[in-house]
């Protein structure tokens, strides 16, 4: 399967950031799923901070 998120993907001291974020399955063995590669994009946010929260709204998922 390939997760798909779009919309609100993390907060970081206090701001909501949006963007997309794929995961996609990796095989050594080219059938068995035994890893992930992931990637996500979203614009630069211009704060950093504490609390980082990770969040994971709109959730798709596809058969491969």
């Amino acid at each position: 399967m390939i997760y798909r998120c779009r919309g609100p993907l993390f907060r970081a001291g206090g701001h909501t950031v949006d963007g997309e974020r794929i995961v996609l399955p990796l095989a050594e063995d080219g059938s068995r799923g035994d890893g992930l590669l992931g990637a996500s994009e979203y614009p630069v946010p211009p704060v950093t901070g504490i609390p980082f929260e990770l969040i994971s709204e709109k959730v798709e998922w596809y058969s491969i």
